[in-house]
């Protein structure tokens, strides 16, 4: 509680309000996946305990500074709850793919890049960038509608191009959020804003974390310098991004109600900006599946036998 007396006294209110969103998410996002709160609180209790290690004095730290160390705590106390919740529930973080995730998320790459502006861009490197990111959009694409087999190769690809599409919005989330602020906001609904996207970020955090390490085993280490070692590491690695991505077809009708939703919903936000693109892309992976269960269960009820391909190809 002193502590808490401290942070709040320091005018670290905004550290507060933002950290508290972002722990909502975490938490509201780790209860769906333990289901039980006592393992919640578990998983709390000890990432607050070793989160105390921010207390410690920094070699180069001249003079000790306790609101400093407040201001870090936070963060430090979600940092190792989501390795916690990472190394506890590894299976269940690094959820099945399917083909229409991937379109899902090349939608969002599509709407991302046309809302930086990028599309008019002189730079060759961005230009480079785009053409790679094209490939793997249109990649995609293919596979959503139409009905290739999906083989180890296939659902490498696409595994890794979800990898990195989720990666990227992760680094692009903490950039705006960093730049952003709370401070001295006096709009209600304003703060209303901030509080959903750091929430967001929240429920994503896990998946975002989860998704650079897929993508970060493939350095080779100190001790690992592409030796017999790191030659495993790698195969067990692609074995992990085959194994997480479904064999199974997506319906093209499934593809087509995405490509209308997520169309739909990514070119009004870019005609009218009313959300910032990070928030809308938020908005957009969480809702649509959940859009796509209460239809598949509508359509379930309404018949006496469900289709047997009846499958949620969009969950996240």
């Amino acid at each position: 509680m002193h502590l808490a007396y401290r942070l709040y006294a320091s005018g670290q209110q905004v550290i507060l309000v933002s950290v508290g969103a972002l722990m909502a998410g975490v938490i509201f996002e780790y209860k769906r996946l333990a289901q039980k709160w006592s393992t919640v609180w578990a998983t709390a209790a000890g990432s607050l305990l070793v989160s105390f290690l921010v207390f410690l004095p920094i070699k180069s730290e001249q003079s000790y500074q306790l609101e400093q160390h407040l201001a870090w705590w936070p963060y430090a106390f979600l940092f190792f709850f989501i390795l916690a919740a990472i190394a506890f529930h590894a299976h269940n973080v690094t959820p099945k793919l399917t083909e229409g995730l991937s379109l899902l998320q090349s939608l969002a790459v599509v709407y991302w890049v046309m809302d930086y502006g990028w599309l008019t861009s002189t730079s060759p490197v961005i230009k480079i960038l785009l053409l790679i990111g094209l490939f793997f959009s249109a990649y995609s694409f293919w596979h959503a509608f139409s009905y290739c087999s999906l083989s180890s190769s296939h659902r490498l690809v696409l595994s890794l191009w979800s990898s990195l599409v989720m990666a990227l919005f992760a680094v692009d989330n903490v950039y705006s959020l960093y730049q952003q602020s709370l401070q001295n906001t006096v709009d209600l609904t304003k703060a209303t804003y901030f509080a959903l996207h750091y929430f967001l970020l929240g429920v994503s955090s896990m998946y975002m974390v989860q998704n650079l390490f897929l993508l970060t085993g493939f350095l080779p280490g100190k001790t690992t310098f592409f030796n017999a070692q790191y030659s495993l590491e790698v195969q067990l690695l692609k074995q992990t991004h085959i194994q997480r991505y479904s064999d199974r077809q997506v319906p093209i009708l499934y593809s087509l109600f995405c490509l209308l939703f997520a169309g739909t919903a990514f070119g009004l936000n870019y005609h009218f900006q009313l959300l910032p693109r990070n928030s809308m892309i938020g908005i957009v992976f969480v809702s649509f599946p959940c859009l796509l269960a209460l239809m598949e269960y509508a359509f379930e009820q309404t018949t006496a036998t469900p289709p047997t391909n009846s499958h949620l190809p969009f969950n996240p």
